[in-house]
C-alpha cells in the first residue's frame, strides 16, 4: 500500500461544518484490477463507500469523504470542523481498487440519494501527469490525471 502516493496522505475539512456522520472499521483492500480485485469485505450498500466521513457544509450542501484508512478518522459524528481541519487519512477501504479518496459535495445526507453539486476549489499547486511542472490554479477544478497539492504538505503528520 505504502506504494502508492496519496496512501496515509490526510484529507482536510473542505469547509467550516458539522460532522453529519462517520464510520470506520472496514479494512483497506488489497490493490488489484479485473480478476484480480478482491475486496476485503463483499461490496453492498454500506460497505461501498468504504471508511467514510460526511460534513454538513450548511444550506442542504453535504461533502463526502470516502475509501478512508481505516483507524484514521479523527472526528466523530456531531463535532464542528474548521476549515483545513484533518479529518482523517487516504485509505482503500470499500469499493476501491487502489488508494485514493473519492470526494464529492451532494444535497443529500444519505449516500447516493442526492444531486452532485459543482464546486471550485480555491487555490491549489497541480503537477499534470504529461509535463510534471507544479503550476498555481486559482477558483478551478483539477483536470484528470493530476497531481495536486492542497496547502502546505501535511503528509509528515503524526499518525
Amino acid at each position: 500500500m505504502r506504494s502508492y502516493y496519496s496512501y496515509g496522505k490526510v484529507a482536510l475539512a473542505v469547509a467550516d461544518g458539522r460532522v453529519a456522520n462517520a464510520s470506520d472499521g472496514l479494512p483497506d483492500n488489497t490493490p488489484g484490477h479485473g480478476e484480480s480485485f478482491q475486496p476485503a469485505v463483499p461490496i453492498s450498500l454500506e460497505t461501498v463507500a468504504g471508511n467514510k466521513i460526511t460534513l454538513d457544509l450548511g444550506g442542504g450542501q453535504f461533502a463526502y469523504y470516502m475509501h478512508l484508512q481505516p483507524g484514521s478518522l479523527r472526528v466523530k459524528e456531531g463535532d464542528h470542523v474548521r476549515r483545513g481541519q484533518v479529518v482523517a487519512r487516504i485509505g482503500a477501504s470499500g469499493d476501491a481498487r487502489e488508494p485514493h479518496l473519492h470526494f464529492e459535495v451532494t444535497t443529500s445526507s444519505k449516500l447516493l440519494a442526492g444531486e452532485g453539486v459543482p464546486y471550485l476549489i480555491d487555490r491549489y499547486r497541480c503537477k499534470s501527469a504529461s509535463d510534471g511542472r507544479m503550476e498555481l490554479h486559482i477558483r478551478e477544478l483539477p483536470l484528470e490525471n493530476s497531481v495536486v497539492v492542497f496547502g502546505e504538505d501535511r503528509s509528515q503528520l503524526p499518525q
